[in-house]
């Protein structure tokens, strides 16, 4: 059947009718209109089984879902009979109304040539169930594992397919990745060589954000409530996913993609972006402005922590203008503490502040003999705190800095020669919080500690832009001086 829809509103929905139980489905879109758009299809139970995106993405235009084989943007399912409901979001501000039309051809028991990259290895979701246990533990260790929680595949607007992807993680010895696809949750996916974490990039034109460990069955009441725009279609999302999931605000400064949702309640937030995709040409200036942005939060009475993701697009062989190294999977990589590998415990390890962001070095941490990890609260008063920070596989000479409630107390030349460095601290009533950076003979940041803290100041203002305009005025005097 081909059904022509007309794009006036955010959402668009309307329905088909299937007469009887069938053995395929084929749904397949095409549209002339610019802006980004999702396309979510629903059966007769109110199972969200496919998805179509068009718009940052290199992936196919269709979904298709049958006995022997499923795309990763279907539902693996036995398909039946009955009403089929479809919803169309619009992810943008305006439409151009000369286009706006949105052409369905959805055919069913007919076999169809798929290529293998766009098939499941994987399910993530069979029926209403997850097909993935986020308690299995993939290895029992306690200690620090290496991962990248911002990245890109051809499934969206990135270039790698599962293949590459896999030999890129095994040559980064990644512990876990996530995927994190604009708009995009696939139903299933591509063994990878280590944890997957079920991520998606969620992407309008005033902001990205990352929601880790997501669960696929939320989509099905995701957009039950009107929405009037895509502010509230945001919002909406956010309220609903910030209860099982991480949320983390990505590239903030980086323009063009710079945050730009003033309204933004920053309570709803667990992490920020603090070190993205380093290779970019202007993103050494964004990241450092997102460091001291994440210090004025700490100072503001926030406990948000910091991460790193690669924001990876390339192939491993691209170059962006002027840049020497790839933009690649684990470049930065956020090292978890974890006491044994699993999803929820590298969750639970970034929203607590227990891991650390870098560039080429991996550090020890050790703080008052390894009694605490970065992120914890240290509750006695009258407790002598050490710390401690070696790095491993110092090749060039860095700068250290301890910083004390947005104020460096100490910073020392680390080399491979003398690659440790320290501070000894009293516990006082008054609160306070400590962290550690690395920085690069250029004043970039190269690695991040997130902080350690006794308590935390009263929070007074919540709303982003009312945030960024404070620290606008105190970064400015901030340069100056």
């Amino acid at each position: 059947m081909n059904i022509k829809v007309n794009i006036h509103r955010v959402i668009e929905c309307f329905k088909f009718h299937i007469e009887q139980n069938i053995s395929s489905l084929y749904v397949e879109c095409k549209t002339k209109i610019k802006s980004p758009i999702m396309v979510l299809v629903y059966n007769s139970e109110g199972m969200n089984i496919g998805e179509i995106f068009f718009g940052y993405s290199n992936f196919v235009n269709y979904f298709y879902i049958s006995n022997e084989k499923t795309t990763m943007n279907g539902l693996c399912h036995k398909l039946e009979h009955g009403e089929y409901s479809v919803m169309i979001i619009t992810y943008s501000k305006e439409l151009n109304k000369d286009e706006n039309i949105i052409y369905f051809n959805i055919e069913v028991n007919k076999d169809k040539d798929i290529p293998l990259d766009f098939l499941q290895e994987e399910a993530w979701f069979l029926e209403n169930k997850m097909n993935i246990d986020y308690d299995k533990y993939f290895n029992d260790e306690s200690r620090y594992y290496k991962g990248d929680f911002h990245a890109h595949t051809f499934y969206s607007d990135g270039k790698n397919n599962g293949e590459q992807v896999r030999e890129i993680i095994r040559k980064q010895e990644l512990d876990f990745i996530a995927l994190t696809e604009h708009n995009r949750i696939p139903f299933g996916f591509k063994e990878l060589g280590c944890v997957n974490i079920p991520s998606f990039e969620l992407t309008f034109d005033f902001g990205h954000v990352n929601v880790h460990r997501i669960h696929k069955n939320i989509l099905n009441h995701l957009y039950n409530e009107p929405m009037v725009n895509i502010f509230s279609v945001f919002d909406n999302a956010i309220d609903i996913f910030r209860e099982i999931s991480n949320i983390s605000i990505n590239h903030m400064f980086l323009e063009p993609w710079e945050f730009g949702y003033g309204e933004l309640d920053m309570t709803k937030i667990n992490t920020l972006e603090i070190i993205c995709d380093p290779t970019y040409p202007t993103s050494s200036e964004a990241n450092d402005k997102a460091v001291r942005f994440l210090d004025f939060l700490w100072n503001s009475g926030f406990n948000i922590y910091g991460i790193g993701g690669s924001d990876s697009h390339n192939l491993y062989e691209d170059r962006y203008d002027g840049a020497t190294l790839p933009s690649i999977y684990g470049d930065p990589s956020t090292y978890v503490y974890c006491d044994g590998l699993s999803i929820n415990n590298i969750i639970k390890g970034i929203q607590k502040g227990h891991s650390y962001v870098t560039r080429f070095v991996e550090l020890d941490i050790n703080i008052s003999d390894y009694k605490y990890l970065p992120g914890q609260q240290i509750n006695n008063e009258s407790e002598t705190i050490t710390y401690k920070v070696t790095i491993k596989n110092c090749v060039k000479d860095y700068r250290g800095r301890f910083i004390y409630n947005d104020e460096v107390i100490k910073e020392q030349k680390i080399t491979n020669l003398n690659p440790t460095m320290d501070l000894t601290l009293e516990n006082s009533e008054e609160h306070w919080w400590l962290r550690f950076g690395l920085y690069d003979e250029d004043n970039h940041v190269i690695a991040y500690i997130n902080p350690i803290y006794n308590k935390l100041s009263k929070i007074t203002e919540t709303r982003l832009n009312i945030l960024l305009e404070e620290f606008g005025e105190q970064d400015d005097k901030r340069h100056i001086i």
